[in-house]
């Protein structure tokens, strides 16, 4: 994957999958940018992406960003973390 791709992602086994945007990265990671803000997105987490039940793939969050409100909980974009060689 070389340029933008629309796919579904969930976070949490028991959340709803959500509508993103990814975009990788010359060294294995990605940029993952959510179309609406979401909820309890934190470093560590697996986020797991789909096109319907299909499994594209998946990746460690290493960063979440993207919202005002320093003490809020809800994130508009995550850095996952590169491959491992």
């Amino acid at each position: 994957m070389t340029t933008a791709a629309m796919a579904d992602v969930k976070v949490r086994d028991r959340f709803r999958s959500q509508e993103v945007r990814l975009y990788p990265r010359g060294d294995g990671g990605g940029v993952v940018r959510f179309d609406a803000p979401l909820a309890a997105v934190t470093p560590g987490q697996l986020a797991v992406f789909y096109q319907g039940d299909r499994v594209l793939g998946g990746g460690a969050i290493a960063v979440a960003t993207g919202h005002s409100a320093p003490e809020s909980a809800m994130r508009r974009e995550a850095a996952l973390a590169p491959t491992a060689s």
